[in-house]
């Protein structure tokens, strides 16, 4: 997989006021990119893991952590999925 490096300059009084490691700071701000977009549904679940550097689960605990709503249907999507499950249920009979 091709990747892309990005190149941000920080102020080292920022990374003494934050007391963090420049891979900390690196590791943090990706998270948060990578929440802030699967909050957007700019990123799939899986997507937003490998941003984030973690593995499904991990990321899945992160948003449980943070009170992140995993699976966000409206009331149409969750009404099509029942319908399509009495369906089935109907042509099992």
């Amino acid at each position: 997989m091709l990747q892309r490096q990005i190149t941000l300059n920080i102020s080292e009084d920022i990374l003494v006021s934050l007391n963090k490691g420049v891979q900390e700071l690196c590791k943090e701000m990706l998270l948060e990119i990578a929440l802030r977009y699967y909050k957007e549904k700019r990123l799939s679940l899986g997507k937003s893991a490998e941003l984030a550097l973690m593995n499904r689960n991990e990321f899945l605990e992160t948003l449980s952590t943070r009170k992140i709503v995993v699976f966000d249907y409206d009331l149409d999507e969750v009404e099509r999925e029942f319908e399509g499950i009495y369906k089935l249920r109907e042509l099992e009979k």
